[in-house]
């Protein structure tokens, strides 16, 4: 990744940065390779969006799901109270 436009004073910032985050980068990928991982797409029938999910291969256990299981929580119980005051509207 390069920045296209970079300030005439930010120069060795943006470079110092840009290096910084392609070292961290390297790091992800190293250890995704250390570990046995896959993504799995859900589909929740009570969610409108598609789930997806990298797990760890050898426990099962989930690394990153996305959207969060906050955000698929407060989405249901949002479509359900929407159901119940269009009940009460009608």
């Amino acid at each position: 990744m390069q920045k296209e436009s970079i300030a005439a004073g930010d120069g060795l910032n943006a470079v110092s940065d840009l290096s910084q985050f392609q070292i961290k980068i390297d790091d992800i990928n190293r250890r995704l390779q250390l570990k046995a991982v896959s993504v799995e797409f859900q589909i929740d029938p009570d969610y409108k969006d598609v789930i997806l999910k990298v797990v760890d291969q050898q426990d099962g256990k989930v690394i990153l799901q996305i959207p969060s299981e906050e955000v698929v929580r407060v989405s249901k119980v949002m479509d359900q109270l929407k159901g119940v005051l269009l009940e009460k509207t009608a």
